[in-house]
């Protein structure tokens, strides 16, 4: 099928650690006095957007897009597990954009190039990991849809339907979702036609 075309993600290790660390002022005041109570622990309303660590790729023929970053969301309604992986980091604006149900082709398509001397375009992937529960859980997993765009060529998309956690040709090891914080490992290998696609991903919160 060709659209904008697509190719097939391969990707580092990517760490993201955000520290901040404010100091008050010096003033003359007294300290007050040491108390034996515990103060309040803050809700944190939700988890950070980033991964703590995605690795992996998705590619086609001899060409690899590595996996920099990803949004994942949940659909209670079709019971699904929605994923865009990257090969550059995504801002917060089309993080929500995603997030919402907008197609990756509309917000991702019009992005710079991540690497010029490999892609005039922006390539991408996604995957729909559909489940009996009412919660991703590798135990209920029964259907794995993967879609790449533009790896080994512009306009040019791949998708791959899977039955269950594991098949001739694929396998899904673990696959999780706390907030936004995604726990995914799977990998595989299809040849449709002439094309050889393979896709190695490893995510963890």
């Amino acid at each position: 099928m060709r659209l904008p075309s697509a190719p097939v993600v391969s990707a580092p290790l990517l760490a993201l650690a955000l520290a901040a660390c404010d100091r008050a002022p010096v003033t003359d005041a007294p300290v007050p006095a040491a108390t034996t109570e515990t103060p309040p622990i803050t809700a944190v309303d939700q988890p950070p957007s980033k991964p703590a660590s995605a690795e992996g790729s998705v590619s086609q023929n001899a060409s690899s897009m590595p996996i920099v970053d990803h949004v994942a969301w949940w659909s209670s309604d079709t019971k699904t597990l929605h994923v865009v992986l990257s090969p550059a980091l995504i801002a917060e604006p089309e993080r929500q954009r995603l997030a919402s149900g907008e197609t990756a082709f509309m917000v991702l398509s019009s992005l710079p190039s991540p690497d010029d001397s490999r892609w005039q375009w922006f390539p991408f992937a996604t995957m729909e990991l559909g489940f009996d529960g009412d919660a991703p859980s590798t135990d209920t997993l029964r259907r794995v849809y993967l879609m790449a765009y533009g790896i080994e060529e512009a306009n040019y998309t791949t998708n791959i339907n899977l039955i269950g956690t594991s098949g001739e040709e694929h396998r899904v090891d673990v696959v999780g979702l706390e907030g936004d914080r995604l726990r995914l490992k799977t990998e595989g290998t299809q040849t449709i036609g002439d094309q050889q696609h393979a896709w190695a991903i490893d995510i963890t919160p």
